[in-house]
């Protein structure tokens, strides 16, 4: 996940947070059973609490399956809290931290955290282009399955990387400065490692040979990518057991893809957000388009019929902003910054998932949060949110 300063959106669970231009303050809401959110209790919030008093925060990261968090001040800092086993939070131990925690002394981290993962652990790449993970590494970096590492440890190091981010089942991709793409999979049935295979793959193996890739974002058991030419790609598993997700975007429910395989023939995708089983995609005309499962109105389309193919919520062009992290996707309910730094949610309220004070009223369209104009970034974890906002 990349993640820099400004508007976001982010389909979330249940927990979501923002983060503005310095003075930049963190807020989170939603489900805290294990501290996640980092506010030093375990307490549920319906609604935006501040994240201690600091205003130096500059980007947000969540794992959407095992709810750790993992932010970047200002200084280039690294901080962590939430659930802490298998040494996901990078801090030595296995402990659980309700507030936040700094990994390590080292200040190299400014711009390095990824999109908001799926994975036995987390993935971070520093100033100077190396790649860092810790949790549980596994089969993919040839350290044997279910090997842990509770620091940071480096991975691929024959490479300079400008994006690395881990998947399910075992998966890590990346894409090196000179725009190749690199993937490694344990869990390849479905074609997830984009090998055009279902081999499964023990360190990284570069994905076709092209050297234009700017993004990629995993979800449940396929993958989403962003190419610089402005065009979108898909593959790994459509659907879920009986429910047509339709995550691939390909107009098919049930079609697995071996491959990157492109999503419509459009060029002109600037930022994309790969859920658990929807995406969020804004285009440089900064209309706001969506697709995937759409229980309790995920999809902000009015309604709770799935989609397999992108469709445009409303009419709106004001959603493009300056973040990279403009759109984030997670699971039953959505966030988003506009360009006017406006705060939007919809989806399910459930543990206060969507900040708006309620825990039962679903929202099927995008809703403004609060009357606030300074909203930048965005971030989730599974059934809670994070954001960060300027005064």
């Amino acid at each position: 996940m990349s993640i820099i300063f400004g508007p976001g959106i982010s389909i979330g669970a249940g927990i979501t947070v923002i983060i503005p231009a310095p003075p930049a303050n963190l807020w989170a809401w939603g489900k805290n059973d294990n501290g996640q959110l980092g506010l030093g209790d375990k307490v549920n919030w319906s609604s935006p609490v501040q994240v201690g008093a600091l205003s130096t925060w500059a980007q947000i990261s969540g794992n959407r399956i095992g709810n750790q968090t993992h932010a970047v001040k200002t200084d280039g800092t690294l901080w962590a809290w939430g659930p802490n086993y298998a040494g996901k939070l990078g801090l030595g131990d296995t402990v659980y931290r309700s507030s936040p925690v700094q990994v390590g002394a080292l200040t190299n981290w400014t711009n390095s955290l990824m999109p908001n993962t799926y994975s036995g652990g987390g993935t971070h790449v520093k100033s100077d282009g190396t790649a860092w993970f810790f949790g549980i590494r596994g089969y993919m970096f040839n350290n044997g399955f279910g090997v842990k590492s509770s620091s940071p440890v480096q991975v691929a190091s024959d490479k300079t990387w400008s994006w690395a981010v881990t998947g399910p089942q075992q998966s890590w991709f990346g894409i090196t400065t000179g725009g190749q793409l690199w993937s490694s999979c344990y869990g390849s049935s479905n074609g997830l490692s984009g090998q055009n295979n279902t081999t499964k793959t023990s360190s990284p193996v570069q994905v076709g040979s092209l050297t234009n890739w700017a993004g990629v974002y995993p979800g449940y058991n396929a993958v989403i990518a962003r190419k610089t030419d402005g065009t979108i790609w898909s593959w790994g598993k459509g659907s879920v057991a009986a429910n047509a997700k339709a995550f691939l975007g390909q107009n098919s429910a049930y079609v697995n893809l071996s491959s990157p395989t492109q999503i419509g023939s459009l060029t002109n995708w600037a930022r994309v957000s790969a859920g658990r089983y929807a995406c969020l995609a804004v285009k440089t005309d900064g209309t706001l388009w969506t697709w995937g499962y759409n229980g309790n109105g995920a999809l902000g389309l009015g309604d709770t019929i799935n989609r397999s193919s992108p469709t445009q919520v409303g009419a709106l062009t004001n959603w493009l902003t300056a973040a990279d992290k403009n759109v984030m996707a997670a699971n039953p309910s959505a966030i988003a910054v506009k360009g006017d730094g406006t705060l939007w949610t919809w989806g399910r309220a459930a543990n206060g998932t969507l900040g708006n004070n309620s825990n039962t009223i679903n929202l099927s369209s995008p809703t403004q949060l609060g009357s606030l104009t300074d909203w930048t970034n965005v971030g989730c974890n599974y059934n809670s949110g994070f954001a960060i906002a300027g005064h």
